[in-house]
């Protein structure tokens, strides 16, 4: 999220990639096994599983699921045999734990070496990248342009790695954030808990998780051997992390300053609020503390 005025009730919303082709993501965690789709990673569909400690993904047959084998996206677009989208959002503060941490996120050419991705079978045989061309796409570059004129960059509240790390995890971002030369502050808004995706992590584990991936690609080639990564300092992409007084998520400030960034506390008992146990921010909460950052 680009900032050039917090104030202003409109936005302007630019995608990050500008493409006709369906986009797949894949994520690799750090017991060597993967995860392929959105959905997969975030919400799987209960009986649907996509990773092992070898790799390997285990589909069940489409009869199983109970929707015939005509998917279209992989994410999103796994539908019943009444042609209803099946869509597991579970509670966030209790989902099914990933078997490891995420290692990384990345594209992929969902046909491949392998086929079409969207057959069943070909989903089945996928164990290891080479059945799954990883791609590196290029990002919109009215993106990029804007990250040179505006005055805040704001990481939003969200499931860091499938909606967040996607928007990083493109060749040139992470240079054109810590080259900015208009930008005064570079923001992570933590989640007030954590979810499927994030169970265990703290504050400094999101912070090393945007690093990482920006440094990681902002240089990739064609192949994902490449040795051309960044070495951006985490002060190059975070100056500030903004975090709910009553957060799940353990937030210590003294390894935040030693890494470059400033912690925000939004705290709830100012004039005009009320206390509650919630877990979420409010408009005011943003507002404030940018006002805060930026003054």
């Amino acid at each position: 999220m680009l900032i050039s005025d917090y104030s202003l009730p409109k936005a302007h919303i630019l995608p990050v990639l500008v493409t006709n082709h369906t986009v797949t993501i894949a994520a690799e965690l750090e017991n060597g096994g993967r995860i392929v789709g959105q959905c997969e990673i975030s919400h799987p569909v209960h009986g649907l599983t996509s990773s092992g400690p070898g790799g390997a993904v285990q589909i069940p047959e489409a009869h199983e699921l109970g929707y015939d084998d005509q998917d279209e996206d992989d994410d999103i677009q796994q539908q019943t045999g009444n042609g209803n989208i099946m869509f597991a959002k579970a509670d966030e503060r209790s989902p099914a734990w990933l078997e490891s941490k995420i290692q990384r996120v990345f594209y992929i050419n969902q046909y491949g070496q392998a086929g079409d991705y969207t057959s069943l079978a070909n989903r089945r045989r996928w164990t290891d990248t080479a059945q799954f061309q990883e791609i590196f796409p290029s990002p919109n570059q009215e993106f990029i342009k804007s990250l040179a004129s505006r005055d805040v960059l704001v990481y939003s509240i969200g499931s860091l790695w499938t909606s967040i790390i996607p928007c990083l995890a493109l060749r040139g971002v992470a240079s054109a954030i810590a080259k900015s030369p208009s930008l005064r502050a570079k923001v992570l808004l933590l989640n007030g808990y954590n979810d499927r995706e994030t169970t265990g992590y703290d504050a400094v584990d999101y912070v090393n998780s945007i690093t990482r991936t920006l440094n990681h690609y902002d240089l990739a080639g064609k192949t994902s051997s490449t040795k051309n990564v960044g070495d951006y300092p985490t002060s190059a992409f975070i100056t500030h992390l903004v975090y709910l007084e009553r957060t799940g998520i353990e937030v210590d400030e003294l390894a935040l300053r030693a890494l470059g960034i400033e912690p925000v506390k939004v705290s709830r008992n100012v004039v005009g609020q009320k206390m509650t146990t919630e877990e979420f921010y409010q408009a005011i909460d943003v507002q404030t503390a940018l006002a805060r950052i930026v003054a």
